[in-house]
């Protein structure tokens, strides 16, 4: 792992999700190599995290998946989804929130997420940077990150919030996180450092700790 000065290290700005799924993403779903990381993201978090299963149970799990999140053992999503029905607004099949697996972090961001960073910003060198806590994607000097759960995710240690990235996005919610590095510096903190200072929500770490 690469080896940072606590003291002088900038801080690294998480790309925006949110702001640039339509018009950045969203276009690039349907490429081999992209949908091949979702694939892959898939197998492994489903043979990891259900790994009591029969490998016949595993594969009906993978067969039947509709979308990255129907793989989730959680109810985030589904909870999510019906939210979307009571607005009457329209879960359509590449909304940012089906392409979004709680607690998959040591899968989706070394796969969809990095995969992703690599199109997008080609002329940058990508690295996986893991710890127990957390795993995402940095630049090489550590200014830039593409971690889609830090996105959708990760909150300031202030007032605990009852919405999170993600949901107030899709809800059409007024964004109340004024964190302006969108969860990169909270991704830096649980994988570079052992003192973090985070906040999490609640959904994030029931679906790691589950």
């Amino acid at each position: 792992m690469p080896q940072h000065n606590k003291k002088v290290h900038p801080v690294p700005i998480n790309y925006d999700f949110g702001k640039n799924w339509d018009s950045e993403i969203k276009p690039l779903l349907k490429k081999p190599e992209v949908i091949a990381s979702i694939e892959e993201c898939k197998r492994c978090y489903v043979r990891d995290r259900y790994s009591i299963l029969s490998e016949a149970e595993r594969d009906h799990i993978l067969k039947t998946a509709k979308t990255l999140a129907d793989v989730s053992g959680t109810d985030f999503v589904p909870m999510l989804l019906e939210d979307m029905r009571e607005r009457k607004i329209r879960n359509t099949k590449y909304g940012i929130q089906n392409y979004i697996l709680i607690g998959s972090c040591h899968w989706i961001n070394p796969t969809f997420s990095l995969t992703l960073a690599r199109i997008i910003f080609p002329a940058e060198k990508w690295e996986i940077v893991e710890s127990d806590d957390h795993t995402s994607v940095f630049n090489e000097q550590c200014t830039m990150c593409f971690d889609i759960l830090a996105w959708a995710f990760f909150s300031k240690r202030k007032k605990k919030r009852s919405r999170s990235r993600l949901e107030e996005l899709v809800l059409m919610m007024k964004n109340t996180h004024n964190d302006h590095t969108f969860g990169g510096i909270m991704a830096y903190e649980t994988t570079y450092l052992s003192d973090t200072d985070v906040m999490i929500s609640d959904d994030y770490m029931h679906g790691e700790n589950e």
